[in-house]
């Protein structure tokens, strides 16, 4: 098991994976709405969405979006990234330890494959 800062890979427990999957759904289908939005918008200014930054980590760079949808895009972003963190917070996990067990999962293939295992569970449930 490797170590990530604080996190030992063989510390997320079964129900963090659980955790961890229900939000990711939940932050995917605010993703894809919020992505087909921004799409929309900025197609109406023929501006292609593989221009910005669609991440939460960078919702205020849109310095490239012109002004007139600028605002719109930037509320439809931060809506989408406020909406994430309470899918997080709703399934019990902290935003932190969220980013803790995504960082794990991008970097340790167990992790990676316990949560793809948990997501094809969910999804098969509903």
């Amino acid at each position: 098991p490797g170590i990530l800062g604080d996190l030992f890979v063989c510390d997320i427990s079964n129900e963090e994976i659980t955790q961890y999957a229900r939000a990711a759904l939940a932050i995917d289908q605010y993703r894809n709405s919020a992505y087909t939005e921004v799409k929309d918008l900025l197609l109406t200014v023929q501006m292609d969405i593989s221009d910005i930054d669609v991440s939460c980590n960078d919702t205020q760079d849109l310095s490239k979006v012109p002004g007139s949808v600028r605002r719109d895009v930037r509320e439809i972003l931060t809506r989408y990234c406020n909406q994430s963190s309470t899918a997080v917070e709703d399934t019990g996990l902290t935003s932190r330890r969220f980013n803790q067990i995504t960082d794990a999962h991008n970097s340790d293939s167990t992790v990676y494959e316990r949560i793809q295992q948990e997501l094809l569970r969910l999804q098969e449930v509903q």
